[in-house]
């Protein structure tokens, strides 16, 4: 988990690189900005031609329990938004004959997760998403494909609910008994985004250790 506090100084810290980053903050719920955030980017920075969808929200919810107000909720931060900034850049994608989208999924979505109802159904709806995005635009030059990591504990899941011992049974119940951390996480989105997988659309890239 990264606050607003850390982005910023991640910003500062790569200023002087060669395509020192902007960071912009934004509120993933309000669907009508994104319009105007993508136009301001494009203004310093030309139209984005890879975008990475990787904003969530992984409260915990009992399934019998859950409200109206939850579910609206949980959605909007963990769905919504995939669609919206898609909706947002693909139109400078198009013009640039080329694009890539890579959304951020989960193992939830394929094997469910019962501390997890929400965030699974809308993880399980992003990879539909996903195929159905590289469908349309494929024939515009434009890539789509989805990253679903595994039991990757983050410092919030630490904090409130993942105990070094459920740590330690994530990493028994994989093949390759070593943490996935967010650095493997990334590395999939880099390679996704790059020229090396320019003949990989529509696919979800599973990156759990081989999580059973």
């Amino acid at each position: 988990e990264i606050g607003v506090v850390d982005e910023v100084l991640l910003a500062a810290e790569l200023a002087a690189c060669t395509n020192p980053p902007r960071f912009i903050c934004a509120d993933l719920v309000k669907f009508e900005t994104f319009d105007e955030l993508v136009k301001d980017i494009s203004g310093s920075h030309g139209a984005p031609t890879i975008l990475v969808n990787n904003a969530s929200h992984d409260q915990r919810h009992e399934i019998g329990l859950v409200t109206r107000e939850e579910w609206d909720w949980s959605l909007s931060i963990n769905l919504g938004h995939f669609l919206f900034m898609s909706q947002a850049v693909i139109p400078g994608m198009r013009a640039a004959g080329k694009g890539v989208i890579v959304n951020m999924s989960s193992v939830t979505a394929i094997n469910g997760s019962p501390a997890l109802p929400v965030y699974s159904a809308a993880k399980g709806a992003i990879i539909t998403l996903t195929k159905t995005l590289a469908r349309k635009y494929g024939e515009d030059g434009i890539r789509c494909n989805a990253v679903a990591p595994g039991a990757v504990v983050t410092p919030r899941q630490a904090r409130l609910w993942v105990s070094p011992e459920q740590q330690k049974t994530f990493i028994a119940r994989q093949p390759l008994h070593a943490p996935v951390t967010e650095v493997d996480i990334a590395n999939a989105v880099l390679f996704l985004a790059s020229d090396q997988a320019k003949s990989i659309t529509k696919q979800v890239l599973v990156v759990d250790g081989g999580l059973i």
